[in-house]
């Protein structure tokens, strides 16, 4: 026997039922046609009812988005649980356009928001760039995005999701109708995606590492070779005066800098133009620079053709001693 509903279940079953009413005439008409009589004619209930609910048609309208865009963030949330950065990428994106799919009318709400209802617009967009920073915030926590600072998060939110916006509208519609985006849509997302901010990144379980590609060391910082013997190198940077009042991020990426150069001063001295950089792993542990940075290198040969070279750099810091950056690099060399 059916379960009979309490006034408060009926209520909100009433005010479920117009509200999704409301999505599909929105959806397909527009905001600017949609009528409280097209609302509660789909929804099969009486007019006055109506305004038990709403006080208008604008009230309605005005909630459709923030209300639609509730839903997205818990769709994307359950299917994208967790991951890696690139791997939470990923799922992202196919969640997103697998919402588009199942919901064709949220994406027409979202465009005409913007004129129709601009404060529900705000409100939603909000809500999504706030998520988006703050799952940013919890990837660089798990030691990603480190040549990334929080200042720029909010960027990086809305260029992400202005991309699902114009590839939704390029790829999820085909003959009037909600469609599966194609595989090369998602591929190149994620090409993107690794090149622009996996690069930038701790090495994720998905990536393969470079090599190391050096921008022209020269304008930030001068080399003195010490010693290069046989499988140990040294060498002193003096980093230029520019560096001093650096950000954590900009300290982060020259450290990186120097790092790859005297991996690439190592392999050229000791190994020979016959080594190959199959993998490079470098950590940074220090936000700052020093006037004087001391790299060591040494090589561990694992075969005649494979090794390590690990690699360590040290500087002062106003008189105190520092660990700036330590890694390791498996190199493979012609027999």
């Amino acid at each position: 026997m059916k379960k009979k509903l309490t006034r408060t279940e009926k209520n909100e079953l009433t005010q479920k039922n117009l509200f999704e009413a409301a999505v599909k005439v929105v959806g397909q008409i527009g905001y600017r046609d949609a009528s409280v009589t097209e609302i509660t004619t789909r929804a099969n209930i009486a007019q006055g009812t109506f305004y038990n609910y709403f006080d208008s048609k604008q009230d309605i309208l005005d909630q459709l988005l923030p209300e639609l865009g509730h839903n997205l963030l818990e769709f994307l949330g359950k299917q994208v649980g967790d991951a890696t950065f690139l791997e939470r990428e990923e799922k992202s994106i196919r969640a997103y356009f697998q919402f588009i799919k199942d919901k064709p009318e949220f994406y027409r709400i979202l465009v005409e928001a913007q004129v129709y209802s601009p404060q529900s617009f705000i409100t939603h967009a909000d809500n999504l760039i706030g998520n988006y920073e703050s799952a940013l915030k919890r990837t660089k926590e798990k030691g990603f995005l480190k040549n990334y600072s929080e200042d720029e998060f909010e960027v990086i939110a809305l260029i992400l999701l202005g991309a699902r916006v114009y590839l939704s509208r390029q790829f999820c519609f085909r003959n009037g109708k909600a469609a599966a985006v194609p595989e090369h849509v998602v591929k190149t997302y994620m090409k993107f995606i690794a090149a622009g901010l996996g690069d930038a990144s701790k090495s994720d379980t998905r990536q393969k590492s470079a090599a190391p590609k050096l921008a022209q060391p020269e304008a930030m910082y001068q080399c003195d070779v010490v010693h290069a013997e046989s499988d140990d190198f040294t060498a002193t940077y003096e980093t230029s005066s520019r560096l001093s009042n650096t950000t954590c991020a900009e300290a982060d990426f020259h450290i990186q800098q120097i790092s790859s150069d005297l991996i690439k001063r190592t392999t050229e001295r000791l190994l020979g133009d016959d080594a190959c950089i199959k993998s490079t792993n470098i950590y940074v542990s220090q936000h700052q620079v020093c006037e004087e940075i001391t790299g060591t290198c040494k090589v561990e040969h694992i075969s005649p053709t494979e090794g390590i070279i690990h690699f360590r750099l040290t500087g002062n810091h106003s008189g105190v001693p520092a660990h700036l950056a330590s890694g390791q690099v498996v190199f493979i060399r012609a027999d």
